[in-house]
């Protein structure tokens, strides 16, 4: 059984005219940052975290020396 998307998840798909798992994907392959894509779609970090979850998304975390 599919899940149920919430009125902001919604509202997101409606905004860009696609899947929101298509917008998240999208947004973090142009910003590579959950904070930046939060601030882009005008939601919370959490927001993010929890619909990622919801659509089953894996956004592999790299370690970088500075």
């Amino acid at each position: 059984m599919a899940r149920r998307k919430s009125k902001m998840m919604k509202a997101i798909e409606k905004r860009f005219g696609k899947p929101l798992k298509d917008v998240l994907l999208e947004q973090f392959n142009l910003s590579g940052n959950q904070s930046e894509v939060a601030r882009e779609l005008d939601v919370s970090k959490a927001s993010i975290s929890y619909w990622m979850l919801h659509e089953g998304i894996d956004i592999e975390r790299k370690a970088v020396a500075r």
